[in-house]
């Protein structure tokens, strides 16, 4: 639900308040989703510690408990990946947060079958050992998450790479020159870019102009995530 607010607030159109979009909101949307994976890591790691000071609350768990593990792995494999590539391919950072908050449903699902198998044949106390693990790995995953949603909200420099095709469009545009000042801002799944070009000073403004257009048009079309 968070992600698909945050997808749907960050597809409108730029608006009066908000001249270059709503992207970020699917950023912000992540950061929402890590507030519920630090949740779920809290409840795991405090109920694992819980049972390993007080032994006595541990209880085997029955065949159906394993039977709804294979279930959940199966079924959260499917999804997570499915969510995540359709995130990368929209460009879509809420999206692929979902995903791989989806992701550790899958961790937590195998940390119960082994659980489940290992209390059975007389081990009880790894059930909260590998729910302390677990948690730990959830925890990691919200930092990753966290990390990736921040860094696009504060602007960080995309890849080198994303740069040099940018300059290499733009100086191979006839009458554009030595391209630089490149600056690449992310705002969800689309990316806005300012630069500087230098063009012949005996030029007219109008012709100048058309370079200018010109380039811009040509990083429209070999960059998609640029709008």
């Amino acid at each position: 639900l968070v992600a698909y607010v945050g997808f749907n607030i960050g597809q409108k159109p730029a608006d009066k308040e908000h001249p270059i979009g709503h992207g970020r909101a699917e950023a912000i949307s992540g950061l929402v989703i890590v507030v519920f994976l630090a949740l779920v890591a809290y409840e795991i790691i405090t109920g694992a510690i819980d049972k390993l000071i007080r032994p006595e609350l541990i209880r085997v768990p029955d065949i159906y408990a394993a039977l709804m593990a294979v279930f959940g792995i199966s079924v959260n494999y499917l999804i997570s990946e499915y969510i995540i590539k359709i995130g990368r391919e929209i460009k879509s950072p809420a999206l692929i947060a979902d995903g791989k908050h989806q992701k550790t449903d899958i961790f937590s699902s195998i940390a119960i079958l082994i659980g489940v198998v290992v209390s059975n044949i007389g081990y009880p106390i790894l059930d909260p050992i590998i729910g302390l693990l677990i948690g730990l790995l959830i925890v990691k995953t919200a930092y990753g998450i966290a990390k990736e949603n921040i860094d696009n909200i504060m602007g960080k420099v995309p890849s080198q790479d994303l740069i040099n095709r940018i300059k290499y469009i733009a100086d191979n545009t006839r009458g554009a020159h030595n391209t630089h000042n490149i600056k690449v801002d992310y705002f969800g799944p689309y990316a806005t870019v300012y630069l500087h070009i230098e063009v012949n000073g005996d030029m007219t403004l109008s012709e100048s102009h058309k370079i200018v257009h010109t380039v811009e048009n040509n990083i429209l079309k070999e960059i998609p995530e640029v709008k």
